[in-house]
């Protein structure tokens, strides 16, 4: 059953995804939105910073405080700040990656303040293999995948 919007009941009620139907009438994720919450850097510490939010809803609210108003927000998912590179990889890219080895478009889009870790997100340190970041994770398995693939599949890149 699809809502007005063209999205059907079992991903309109999920918080920061929305849904088409694909040409094989297939229900697909379309957009799903991630927050990762960057830990306290050394300054806000020597500051006295405190967090400005909380979390709700198991693995997908957000609740930020901001003069004495409380916002809350639900997502696809949330990183809190202890959650490891690999950890975000396996969530938002690894599907990202399926598809698009299976013929389906794809991207991963990245937003942020200035130095909220959108760089640290993404680049990470390419020299550590535990701290990289989604970019390389996904060029690594995307020739991983394509190597490994049977000689008659072609992939153009």
């Amino acid at each position: 059953e699809e809502d007005a919007f063209g999205a059907s009941s079992s991903s309109a009620s999920r918080p920061g995804t929305a849904s088409v139907m694909g040409p094989t009438n297939l229900d697909v994720d379309a957009v799903r939105v991630y927050v990762r919450v960057r830990p306290q850097n050394a300054l806000e510490h020597k500051h006295g910073g405190q967090p400005c939010c909380t979390y709700s809803n198991g693995v997908r609210g957000v609740n930020l405080f901001e003069k004495n108003k409380m916002y809350d927000f639900s997502f696809t998912k949330v990183f809190q700040p202890h959650s490891e590179q690999f950890e975000v990889y396996d969530e938002v890219a690894a599907p990202v990656v399926d598809d698009v080895l299976n013929g389906i478009n794809g991207a991963i889009l990245c937003y942020g303040q200035t130095s909220s870790g959108k760089t640290y997100t993404m680049e990470g340190d390419f020299n550590d293999p535990h701290m990289q970041g989604i970019s390389p994770r996904v060029i690594h398995e995307l020739f991983d995948r394509i190597d490994a693939s049977p000689p008659e599949i072609e992939y153009d890149v």
